[in-house]
């Protein structure tokens, strides 16, 4: 692939990650992102992904790919410290390379997670290859929590929807604050005994 072409793949995921969270993936044509990506061929879209299950991925990937290398080194600096089955240093691994991603002026990365976890057909449901490290969380988190599997898999639905809406909110923040706090709020959802059983 030449440079251009990478260059007009890369301006088609980022505007497509602007116009998916602005508006919602069901709302936005290829078409239009063809257009705001300077696309003269409004075909551009088509050529480069082929449809807009896999545009969806690429923005997905675009980001992951360095989320996932930013907290697969967390993860290995955790395992070296004999940290690996501490609980909130699992959560600073999910939540700290997030942050990192949508922590500058040009990402929408958190608004667009947002929207693909609020589409059924996707459902964000981290079995993409770029969010490997998402899975390896997770397993870890599990190993921590008291509780049951089915109210351990709904204090996992509930985390992850805290964690999206959170980083959605504060996108493009430099502030570490919330991160803070998203992470003491977390650690309490999650180590908070079952009064329904």
């Amino acid at each position: 692939m030449t440079t251009a072409a990478t260059s007009t793949s890369e301006r088609i995921i980022l505007t497509a990650e602007r116009l998916f969270g602005e508006r919602g993936l069901g709302s936005v044509s290829l078409r239009e992102i063809a257009v705001a990506a300077g696309q003269r061929n409004s075909a551009a879209v088509h050529y480069h992904f082929g449809n807009k299950d896999a545009l969806v991925q690429a923005v997905f990937d675009h980001r992951m790919a360095g989320t996932n290398a930013h907290r697969l080194s967390m993860l290995a600096a955790m395992t070296a410290d004999g940290r690996d089955a501490d609980l909130r240093a699992l959560l600073e691994a999910l939540v700290t390379p997030l942050a990192a991603a949508t922590g500058h002026a040009d990402s929408h990365f958190g608004a667009f997670l947002l929207q693909l976890a609020s589409v059924p057909p996707y459902r964000i449901n981290w079995d993409w290859e770029s969010a490997e490290s998402v899975r390896l969380v997770w397993r870890g988190i599990a190993r921590c929590l008291a509780l049951s599997g089915p109210v351990a898999d709904e204090r996992k639905k509930m985390l992850t929807n805290l964690v999206i809406h959170t980083v959605a909110d504060h996108e493009r923040s430099e502030s570490d604050v919330w991160q803070r706090q998203l992470i003491d709020a977390a650690a309490g959802l999650l180590s908070a005994p079952d009064s329904t059983g």
